[in-house]
């Protein structure tokens, strides 16, 4: 079973190391696969599920953004190859927004990841090895989701956040079990989060050129 099904992840050097489950090149015309950008977010649901049960309620809000897009997108394969066109069939004809509805918390949770993945990089490459990540965390949460969340959703979220574990365990949860390979998990991590951080870099536009974000709550 492939990570694609969000249950176990294949046999791989580290976590973020296998280059199919990374985010999709974009297009000289700028344009996402659709397929692929699914895949490597269902990474990020089991890397929720490994954080441990604190995270539950986010491995399921993730998830359930990725399915309703899987869903719209499994109507036509063809025509949703792309995700943009996904987002712009949307917007200019009379049909549900359900993928630009579900895309918009979709990327904010990515964005909340990015930074946090980008914080723990820059942190081991500084060799400063902080080992509680909590703060690494509120930053991150601070910076993406809080705005959009509600009171009673930060609450929840802050349980998260105080729920998260240390760079130690983070470290071996990455490293699928090996030892001394902590250099080869920055390495995936990194590749991994430069395949998002272009994605976003599209997605953002998108919502940007087409008046998509909201601060709805």
């Amino acid at each position: 079973m492939s990570a694609c099904n969000g249950d176990v992840i294949p046999q791989r050097r580290t976590f973020f190391g296998d280059p199919d489950e990374r985010y999709p090149k974009i297009t000289v015309e700028g344009n996402i696969e659709t397929q692929q950008f699914l895949i490597a977010s269902r990474l990020i649901v089991i890397l929720f599920e490994k954080l441990g049960k604190a995270f539950t309620p986010v491995k399921y809000d993730v998830n359930g953004n990725i399915e309703k897009i899987k869903k719209v997108y499994d109507t036509n394969t063809s025509q949703n190859y792309w995700l943009n066109d996904m987002i712009t069939n949307e917007v200019k004809n009379d049909v549900p927004q359900v993928t630009i509805n579900a895309l918009l918390w979709l990327k904010r949770a990515l964005s909340f990841i990015q930074i946090l993945l980008q914080s723990i990089i820059e942190d081991a490459e500084a060799n400063t090895k902080t080992e509680n990540l909590t703060p690494f965390c509120w930053n991150a949460y601070d910076r993406t989701l809080k705005p959009f969340h509600s009171w009673a959703v930060q609450k929840i979220s802050f349980l998260c956040m105080r729920a998260m574990p240390g760079r130690r365990e983070i470290f071996q949860i990455l490293s699928m079990g090996q030892e001394n390979v902590d250099d080869l998990v920055v390495t995936d991590m990194r590749n991994f989060v430069e395949s998002l951080n272009s994605n976003l870099d599209v997605v953002n536009k998108l919502y940007q050129d087409y008046n998509l974000d909201s601060n709805q709550k």
